[in-house]
C-alpha cells in the first residue's frame, strides 16, 4: 500500500498538538492516520504518558482500522514497537461516540448524578412504531416494511 506525495506529506509531518484529519470519501482519511501512528511512535512518543489517540465515527471503522493496521505493519516489514513499550498501550482508536459518553458518565459520578442516557426498548419501539404509523399516512405511496418481517426484538405489539 503506496501514499502519494500529499499523504506522504500529512502522515509524516511533525506534529503540533491536536489533529483532524478532513476529506472527502475515499481520499486516504483512513490510510494516512494509520500510517502515522508507528510515525509518531518511533519519533515522539517516549514518555510514559504520551500516547495517541484516533478517533472515527463507527465500530466498523475501528475493525477495518485494525486490519489496516496489521496489513501495513506485515508489507512494510515493520514491527511497529519500541524500546519503550507496544503501540497497543500507546495507542487507542475509538468512536466519538465512546468518548463522549465516557466523558458524560466521568461527570456524572464526580457531580454525584445518577442520569440515564435514552428511553427503554419498549418505549422506543413504541415512539418508532407510532413515527412509522404517521409516516404511512402521509406517503401512502411509499411501501414500508411489514412489521413481521422485522426481527422479533424490534416488533411492537399490535394496539
Amino acid at each position: 500500500m503506496d501514499l502519494n506525495a500529499e499523504q506522504k506529506r500529512i502522515a509524516f509531518q511533525t506534529p503540533k498538538g491536536h489533529a483532524l484529519l478532513k476529506g472527502v470519501a475515499g481520499s486516504g482519511k483512513t490510510t494516512v492516520g494509520i500510517y502515522r501512528i508507528p510515525f509518531l511512535l518511533s519519533n515522539y512518543c517516549f514518555g510514559r504518558d504520551e500516547a495517541i489517540l484516533l478517533v472515527t465515527y463507527t465500530k466498523t471503522l475501528i475493525r477495518y482500522m485494525a486490519r489496516l493496521y496489521e496489513k501495513v505493519s506485515s508489507t512494510e516489514g515493520k514491527s511497529f514497537e519500541s524500546l519503550f513499550g507496544t503501540p497497543e498501550r500507546k495507542v487507542e482508536i475509538r468512536t466519538i461516540d465512546s468518548l463522549v459518553y465516557q466523558s458524560y458518565r466521568a461527570y456524572a459520578r464526580r457531580k454525584n448524578m445518577k442520569f440515564e442516557i435514552g428511553v427503554k426498548n419498549t418505549e422506543a419501539l413504541s415512539i418508532v412504531s407510532e413515527g412509522a404509523e404517521k409516516l404511512k399516512k402521509r406517503f401512502p405511496e411509499v411501501t414500508f416494511l411489514d412489521q413481521c418481517n422485522t426481527p422479533r426484538d424490534y416488533r411492537v405489539a399490535p394496539n
